[in-house]
């Protein structure tokens, strides 16, 4: 009878082990469950703020190509203008001067004028 009552409580102490390790052992799962969820929430997060990030830089860049792309337009303009009116100061004065040389040879009437 004593084998038995020894037996059972070993028995009894083994299934509260068990009871005590099984509960431990879900608890810490659990635990682990929600920092892997924590863990996959702050990738996410940085993964958002990044994306956040490149399109912030991308729009920035945008940004500055298009204002490089018309400050060299205008300047490209600005050079047409001064050539163009650099150009047109030269003719007339190369047809002035046409005009003055025909005009002392007398190549010029008054008809022709």
């Amino acid at each position: 009878m004593e084998t038995f009552y020894f037996l059972s409580g070993v028995c009894a102490v083994v299934i509260l082990m068990a009871v005590v390790g099984t509960f431990v052992n879900y608890r810490t799962i659990g635990r682990l469950r929600n920092d892997l969820r924590d863990a996959y929430d702050a990738i996410d997060n940085l993964a958002k703020d990044l994306e956040d990030d490149l399109d912030r830089v991308e729009a920035g860049l945008d940004t500055s190509i298009n204002m490089v792309e018309k400050s060299l337009t205008d300047e490209v303009n600005e050079i047409y203008r001064t050539l163009d009116s650099r150009l047109d100061k030269l003719t007339d004065g190369v047809s002035k001067q046409i005009a003055n040389i025909y005009t002392e040879c007398g190549c010029l009437t008054k008809e022709s004028k």
